[in-house]
């Protein structure tokens, strides 16, 4: 573990890019309106269980806009089937109307899923920027059956841990000090771990605290190629390869799969692209009030 421990302000902040929530692999849908407003519908579990009360299920969630409830946006049949079914409520953006279980907090598994690999080095002060699908929902049905990518949110990274399987606590990344995992109920890695021992208690996974800086988008914002262009590389630096793909949001889908740092704030070429992507981010939410690429 203390070959993990490195103090942030050994090198720049950097800005990891996530892909989360329900997608075209999934039944339920996360709808964005007509003014760019929108409801972000987390991922269900991957094992069907049947926890204890602690562990949220959709039923347990509220929509972000009205405190009406979030399956307000799927028909009968899946809200009936998804009432009950555990959610995998991550990240948490702390949703007002979700009361006691709000938070900004995301958790991980970088050391099990190359998918997060890239995640084991951020650090706090580190971005953590959201990316999800979104289908347009108009007059009480969606537009359609496939979503497009948009921007819902960042969090700016305050505390970083990680679940020490050995004693079943968790550690601070930088000090090296250990709390118990009743301290970090409101994410869903910790609260798998507390109530489903004999699954979850060898996961070692990584939860991201976010501080007063952290946001959740008002308005979405649509990843548009030339939002892309402008402002985003593959991982070897180079744009978008579009030819390859049949349509903008596949190559988008497959550039983000994996969780990776996609800015480095020390460099001055990442610098500007991303004050480019944060000028387009407040052209729709303009109560953003915090420059990230600052210094």
């Amino acid at each position: 573990m203390t070959a993990e421990l490195t103090s942030a302000a050994e090198r720049p902040t950097r800005v990891f890019l996530a892909n989360v929530g329900v997608n075209s692999s999934h039944r339920l849908r996360s709808p964005v309106f007509g003014d760019g407003s929108f409801e972000f519908i987390p991922i269900p579990e991957e094992r069907a269980l049947n926890g204890p009360p602690p562990l949220p299920t959709y039923g347990d969630l509220r929509c972000y806009n009205t405190n009406e409830p979030l399956l307000r946006f799927v028909g009968p049949h899946l809200m009936k089937a998804y009432e009950r079914r555990v959610v995998h409520y991550d990240p948490n953006l702390k949703n007002p109307n979700d009361g006691a279980i709000s938070a900004w907090t995301y958790g991980d598994i970088p050391f099990a899923s190359g998918r997060a690999a890239s995640l084991r080095h951020a650090r706090p002060g580190d971005w953590l920027l959201f990316l999800a699908s979104l289908v347009p929902y108009r007059n009480g049905s969606y537009c359609s059956a496939r979503g497009s990518l948009y921007l819902i949110g960042y969090l700016n990274i305050e505390r970083v841990l990680i679940h020490d399987v050995e004693n079943g606590m968790l550690r601070d990344i930088v000090t090296g000090a250990a709390c118990p995992l009743e301290q970090c109920r409101f994410n869903v890695h910790v609260l798998r771990s507390l109530y489903l021992p004999d699954i979850y208690r060898s996961e070692r996974f990584m939860v991201f605290n976010g501080n007063a800086l952290s946001r959740r988008f008002t308005r979405a914002v649509p990843l548009e190629r030339d939002l892309c262009d402008a402002c985003l590389r593959g991982a070897g630096g180079y744009p978008f390869d579009y030819k390859r793909y049949r349509s903008l949001n596949a190559c988008l889908g497959v550039y983000t799969r994996s969780v990776r740092c996609w800015f480095d704030l020390g460099r001055a070429d990442d610098q500007e692209r991303f004050r480019t992507l944060l000028a387009t981010v407040r052209k729709w939410n303009t109560d953003l009030p915090v420059d990230c690429a600052r210094d």
